[in-house]
């Protein structure tokens, strides 16, 4: 281990240095833990966390308090405590975001290094923070002022907050949904929007990205099949970032998909699904190849992500093997070389046991 693994109350369940073994594989799984940091011979750097543990900690307080607050009946017939308790948790989750801005978002290392905050799990909760983080580093491209981009990532971060009022059952179901259960989960939109227009201080902006992030540019969404710009800007930079890491994390009923499968669906649906414009920013902004990649080129030569240039999708890369056979390790910079392309990910060298 590279790292050593926090639970969500900030302990160590695993330190770092120690020797995965089948054991230790079966507790972290049970963890929700699908990926992790680790040392092998290839590895030169150490990517630094994206969100601290300890902020990962009060965000998982924070969440808690807010469902267990917007669920309780009995809290809710008082109006008073209960709208004050409700602004409190937004207060919380306006102050985490402005440390996640203050802490990193403006570090380019951890920018590119994006996709290594999955390695918490694919819970619902965590599945907000990536929808947030990615959602911000679209917003920076996109001109706006720091408060215009705190709003947005704020209403990315509470774009699901509805599906605490859908079942279990329905959310974790491993089969195939019904027609009238997956008419409930397409409620959570409307049911997330009546909650923060109800209940909190939010303005509409915030409000209308949670309505509208399941829309698609093309009208095929929901929950009112609108279609291009008469979905608002939040709601068409939420739903891009939500499908993404949606695709990329693992789910009760499938396993996720590579990043840079993810991506090919994202492009794929520029100006079908999303707003191509946003498409464009998207695949410009977020980096599938974190630095540590091991990777397929379209040549057959295998080697690991060393370092990034001014554009993500062509990396340098330390190339190990050469169809097959190994060679002295050298870099090869994409921006360079035009005729090749990284052709997958792998998760070990071809000639390696």
């Amino acid at each position: 281990m590279h790292k050593p693994i926090f639970d969500f109350l900030g302990n160590t369940v695993i330190e770092k240095n120690t020797v995965l073994d089948e054991n230790t594989i079966l507790k972290l799984k049970k963890l929700g833990i699908s990926t992790v940091h680790i040392l092998d011979r290839y590895s030169h750097q150490e990517l630094r966390d994206i969100i601290k543990p300890k902020l990962v900690k009060r965000f998982k307080d924070t969440d808690s308090k807010l469902i267990n607050i917007s669920t309780n009946k009995e809290i809710a017939t008082d109006k008073t405590g209960y709208r004050k308790s409700i602004h409190q948790c937004i207060e919380n989750y306006e102050s985490f975001i402005n440390e996640i801005i203050d802490d990193s978002i403006h570090n380019i290392d951890i920018i590119n290094n994006l996709m290594t905050v999955s390695a918490y799990d694919d819970s619902t909760f965590i599945h907000s923070i990536n929808v947030m983080l990615l959602s911000l580093v679209v917003a920076n491209r996109l001109d706006l002022s720091k408060s215009e981009i705190k709003k947005i990532a704020l209403s990315c971060l509470l774009h699901d907050i509805g599906k605490v009022y859908i079942p279990l059952s329905i959310i974790n179901k491993t089969e195939k949904l019904e027609v009238e259960e997956f008419n409930i989960i397409k409620s959570h939109p409307l049911k997330g929007y009546e909650f923060l227009r109800d209940c909190t201080n939010l303005g509409p902006t915030e409000r209308i990205a949670c309505l509208t992030h399941h829309e698609k540019w093309d009208g095929t969404g929901y929950p009112f099949n609108k279609r291009g710009e008469e979905i608002p800007l939040y709601g068409r930079i939420c739903c891009l970032c939500d499908v993404f890491d949606a695709l990329t994390s693992d789910r009760a009923y499938r396993r996720g998909v590579k990043p840079n499968e993810a991506m090919e669906y994202i492009m794929g649906n520029g100006n079908i699904l999303f707003d191509y414009e946003l498409v464009k920013i998207f695949t410009e902004a977020v980096n599938i190849y974190p630095i540590g990649t091991m990777v397929l080129l379209s040549n057959g030569f295998e080697g690991i992500v060393e370092s990034l240039g001014e554009y993500n999708m062509r990396p340098a890369i330390t190339i190990y093997y050469e169809n097959g056979e190994k060679v002295k390790p050298y870099t090869l910079d994409l921006q360079t070389s035009l005729n090749i392309v990284i052709k997958d990910i792998i998760y070990k060298f071809s000639s390696e046991e």
